[in-house]
């Protein structure tokens, strides 16, 4: 039996007669076939035959093939995962089903992204594809995380779907530079960008802020497009108990373009910037978004602090009183220590059903390098 390749998780193999009972269960399920291109629950002969036709396949076919997902812990089957020319074309598409129980816990993105790359290093291959039910949401999100981008509706396997394809990217120089004012509008383009995939803002810039201090204020670029950002005020009066250091008012990578190392450049630069030029080394971070927490402890910084921040309807008596001095106002933003929350909560109607605004917790970090 062939193992096509690992991940963190999983083993992806060729398919053998054993794996009968499990593609049964994989295919009987209403739930799984949902979404599958107006196909009916088959007979077990049918999907008996049809499992007979995947390994007649994969013998064949050095490069492609459709093959077994494997749990590695206990070595249970999972569902399938394949690499395989797209319904009556020479395209090759990725595509993926699992069993039930192991929906929503990263397996299909994992499986996904490991057959992308394979399909790019290995086969050297410059562009994959993958089709899926336009209703299918979880599935849309795996493409997505995978790195596909949709591209249109079209109509493959007798049915209407979402097309989407990624093609290998070229290796590009990455620059480390200045931010100078002309690049304004670049920059508020990919600062919104990040804004979406983030719970750190909650508002939307139309303008570069203007800081009281002095700034490192650098841009990742590539092909001449600004890629990422990192704007460092020195001595910021917001650390004003902290200082010596540097304050991290804005740090991002565009999504497309994570993963090459570019927010650790950026780091590095304006550290080795704050060092030469203003003899600093520390630089202070703050985020209630938890993407960006672990994004910070894997880089190596050192938790200083934690609070709430929450936006509260403080009520009409609150709202009648400030009118009077012609403020108009919506609802208030507010921070806490951890152990008063509750406190707080009790006495004031803070917003939980808004995604945007909910209460979350900010964590604080010092970072030496």
């Amino acid at each position: 039996m062939k193992i096509i390749l690992k991940t963190k998780r999983l083993i992806l193999r060729e398919f053998v007669p054993e794996d009968l009972n499990d593609y049964a269960k994989l295919d009987s399920d209403p739930e799984v076939m949902r979404y599958i291109s107006k196909r009916k629950i088959r007979t077990f002969k049918e999907i008996k035959d049809d499992l007979e036709g995947i390994i007649a396949y994969n013998q064949k076919n050095k490069d492609f093939g459709l093959w077994a997902a494997i749990y590695k812990e206990n070595k249970n089957f999972i569902g399938w995962f394949c690499l395989k020319p797209l319904d009556k074309t020479d395209e090759i598409e990725v595509g993926y089903r699992l069993i039930r129980e192991f929906w929503r816990k990263g397996y299909a993105s994992e499986g996904a992204k490991a057959l992308v790359e394979y399909g790019f290093q290995n086969l050297h291959l410059k562009r994959i594809a993958a089709v899926v039910d336009p209703r299918n949401k979880a599935s849309v999100r795996v493409l997505e995380k995978s790195g596909l981008e949709y591209e249109k509706i079209a109509y493959y396997y007798d049915s209407e779907v979402a097309y989407f394809s990624i093609e290998k990217k070229k290796k590009h120089k990455i620059q480390i530079q200045e931010y100078f004012p002309f690049m304004e509008l670049q920059w508020l383009n990919v600062h919104s960008s990040v804004m979406i995939d983030s719970a750190a803002w909650w508002t939307v810039l139309h303008k570069k802020p203007v800081y009281k201090k002095a700034v490192v204020d650098l841009v990742a670029l590539i092909d001449g497009k600004i890629v990422g950002f990192i704007v460092v005020e020195i001595n910021s009066d917001i650390i004003a108990e902290i200082n010596p250091a540097g304050f991290v008012w804005e740090f991002g990578v565009h999504r497309d373009f994570r993963g090459n190392e570019i927010g650790k450049r950026l780091i590095e630069k304006a550290h080795a910037i704050m060092k030469e030029k203003f003899k600093i080394n520390k630089s202070i971070w703050y985020s209630q978004e938890e993407k960006a927490q672990k994004y910070y402890e894997r880089m190596g910084m050192k938790e200083i602090g934690r609070h709430w921040q929450f936006s509260i309807n403080a009520g009409k008596k609150v709202f009648d009183e400030l009118l009077k001095d012609g403020f108009n106002c919506w609802n208030m933003r507010g921070s806490c220590d951890l152990k008063d929350f509750n406190k707080v909560k009790r006495n004031f109607n803070i917003i939980e059903d808004d995604e945007t605004i909910r209460p979350r917790i900010c964590v604080g970090y010092e970072y030496v390098l």
